[in-house]
């Protein structure tokens, strides 16, 4: 380790502290002049993300609780989204599965430095269908396997 990655690791207090917070400014806000639903101003943000060119603009990151009620995220895909929720996909049988089928709610955020902008999304979350996924960019839809897929919904 460099000496001056050794100083921000034995000074990791005051070197956090020190970073510079929301640095440029930030884009104006009215929420007077934002969509009734909630939905179309996310995906207008959404598709400026994706215009402006942000890397993996539909990763979010997803909350749970274990059945200690232990904290636990990761970083699905948003693969749909409408008036009824957000949809993900995730298999039954892995650990974030057994989580939602332990507890079915979850909160979803999507974050964007870039442009100054946090979403966030919690509620209960349901199973879908294979079938009712949308199809793959192949335009095949994904098939049970020895992992079922688990197309959640994730309510607004």
């Amino acid at each position: 380790m460099t000496t001056a990655g050794a100083r921000h690791v034995d000074g990791a207090w005051q070197w956090l502290r020190d970073l510079e917070v929301f640095a440029g400014p930030l884009p104006a806000f009215d929420p007077e002049s934002a969509p009734i639903e909630p939905v179309r101003l996310f995906l207008s943000w959404l598709v400026e993300a994706v215009t402006d060119g942000v890397r993996d603009p539909h990763a979010m990151t997803l909350s749970t609780v274990d059945a200690a009620g232990d904290p636990d995220a990761r970083m699905p895909i948003l693969k749909g989204v409408d008036a009824s929720g957000r949809q993900f996909a995730g298999h039954a049988f892995s650990p974030k599965g057994g989580r939602l089928a332990c507890h079915p709610r979850a909160a979803l955020t999507s974050y964007r430095p870039e442009h100054g902008r946090q979403v966030r999304v919690r509620g209960p979350v349901s199973p879908g269908s294979a079938e009712a996924a949308p199809p793959t960019s192949s335009g095949a839809r994904r098939r049970p396997g020895p992992s079922p897929s688990w197309p959640a919904r994730a309510s607004t």
